[in-house]
């Protein structure tokens, strides 16, 4: 058994000196770190991490699994090439961070059916993260004899493509929730702000249709020094006062996106 922190992992019983796969949570506090949980997964022969990725308390973890089936939680994954000899298929999984616990969430297989062929090495080598969706990338490695090359039929979900065997980089993309709610909200607009430096005061242009809300003054410590009353509906202009203010940087935050401001 493996042990991360309190979590105590029984590894899938395997054959050969083979691997098990796992994902484990370090805390960093400065001077000292500490594990909060770890899940193993994998089948009964060498299973790999070849990347992983989070987006707040997602996170996901590409790599092969050799086995004749690998087991995520509750989902199970079947190898497709399990009649050859060295045979290993692609996985993506995601698993939930608690906060002191983590659980599998899901589990997709992909890669290639490889016939003809006597070595079947698929994996997932690095997992990326976009706006909204996720990026898989990896080989695909397929090598039979010189007389009858292999040929590879490679699925990533609903998408199939068919290649000559030995190796063919590959990346496949994917969605899930997780990331689609974990997506960059679009920028909010930037206050106009001058002159900057400022002297005494400074004029404030609010963006077209901005929430009309108060603006604040930020120092340096991020503590507010100075509010200035909400703008009236339909302002386009604020005047701020910055008299008996100490020389140094600021931050202007309001109806719009922050802005640094100077007041010499």
């Amino acid at each position: 058994d493996a042990t991360f922190g309190g979590s105590s992992l029984p590894t899938v019983p395997f054959t050969g000196g083979d691997l098990n796969l796992f994902v484990a949570k370090l805390t960093d506090a400065g001077s000292s770190g500490s594990f909060q949980w770890g899940l193993a997964a994998g089948s009964a022969k060498a299973d790999l991490v070849g990347g992983l990725a989070a987006s707040g308390n997602n996170v996901y973890v590409g790599g092969r699994f050799t086995g004749p089936a690998a087991t995520f939680g509750s989902t199970v994954l079947t190898n497709p090439n399990q009649s050859v000899t060295v045979a290993s298929a692609v996985y993506l999984a995601k698993c939930t961070d608690a906060g002191t616990s983590g659980a599998w969430a899901w589990a997709q297989q992909g890669g290639g059916v490889n016939g003809n062929a006597t070595i079947c090495q698929d994996e997932a080598t690095g997992v990326l993260l976009g706006t909204g969706r996720g990026y898989l990338l990896g080989t695909l490695l397929g090598l039979g004899n010189t007389t009858t090359p292999p040929t590879t039929v490679a699925t990533f979900g609903s998408q199939v493509q068919t290649v000559p065997g030995n190796t063919h980089p590959f990346i496949a993309t994917w969605t899930d929730n997780g990331l689609l709610a974990a997506a960059p909200a679009a920028a909010r607009p930037v206050l106009g702000l001058w002159p900057n430096p400022a002297h005494g005061t400074a004029t404030v242009r609010l963006p077209a249709g901005a929430e009309t809300e108060p603006l604040l003054l930020l120092d340096g410590l991020g503590r507010t020094v100075r509010r200035f009353a909400t703008p009236a509906r339909g302002a386009t202009d604020a005047l701020l006062d910055l008299r008996g203010l100490p020389a140094g940087p600021y931050v202007l935050r309001g109806a719009g996106r922050a802005q640094h401001l100077a007041v010499e």
